[in-house]
């Protein structure tokens, strides 16, 4: 599904017009997405980069035994996708919320020193935006 030129340029305008969303480090977010790939950020200090791993659903551990997520990766992110990750993960944090997980929810994961906070979202624009944002990401050999 792509991102919508208007769900970009209110991205941008948020950032532009708003604080840095990026807290400073140390910081870890972590996507389980709908699929149950899961995506790992992290910085761990100020001066240190911003690394974004990619740990896909493979065939033999997938629940058909035929699906997967691609290639796992390791990249280091450029202070533009920093703040494009963490703009779409604050949207994410405040899209609507779910009990319990099953296929189709995503799992977010935001560790800050004062402490972890885990949500769990129904299928919506916000984890979209996530999952197209990572997926352009993998396409594109860490932009």
């Amino acid at each position: 599904m792509p991102l919508s030129p208007l769900l970009l340029l209110l991205a941008h305008a948020a950032m532009a017009e708003s604080p840095s969303p990026v807290p400073p480090p140390p910081w870890a977010l972590s996507w389980a997405d709908g699929n149950g790939n899961l995506a790992r950020a992290w910085q761990d200090e100020a001066a240190g980069p911003v690394k974004l791993s990619w740990l896909p659903v493979r065939p033999e551990t997938s629940s058909s035994g035929l699906y997967s997520g691609g290639e796992p990766r390791l990249e280091t992110l450029e202070a533009a996708q920093v703040g494009e990750l963490w703009t779409l993960a604050r949207a994410v944090q405040g899209a609507p919320r779910v009990e319990q997980r099953a296929m189709g929810t995503g799992r977010l994961t935001v560790t800050l020193p004062a402490g972890e906070e885990q949500v769990l979202v129904a299928a919506g624009a916000a984890s979209a935006a996530l999952d197209t944002w990572l997926a352009g990401w993998r396409a594109e050999g860490g932009r």
